[in-house]
């Protein structure tokens, strides 16, 4: 399943449309925003994920936030080095590009 159905499947809370609930990915889980608040493109509150060109991610772990940096899984996603280009000095990912989300969701769930 593609990302953007999961994204899409989820409604978007009526008193908070900016945010989506995170998703499980084995033992992680990925936070994936898209809105006019969050760092995509376009930058609007859109209501059909497929509209977004590139998303806003942060991942965590099951103790919450940590050092995605020094995860040997993470680390060993084929394309670690192009991701890596997009995270910002703290936990987000911001701009990526859809396909690559996507890529590195169906690399965490068979982990």
């Amino acid at each position: 399943m593609e990302i953007v159905d999961i994204l899409n499947a989820q409604s978007r809370p009526e008193s908070s449309p900016e945010y989506l609930k995170s998703i499980r990915c084995g033992k992680y889980r990925l936070s994936i925003q898209a809105s006019e608040y969050h760092y995509c493109v376009p930058r609007k509150t859109l209501y059909n994920m497929e509209d977004y060109s590139k998303m806003e991610f942060a991942i965590f772990n099951q103790g919450g936030w940590f050092n995605f940096r020094k995860s040997r899984v993470i680390r060993k996603f084929p394309r670690w080095e192009e991701l890596q280009q997009y995270a910002n000095n703290s936990i987000v990912f911001g701009y990526v590009p859809v396909e690559l989300i996507n890529e590195f969701y169906l690399y965490l769930i068979t982990r």
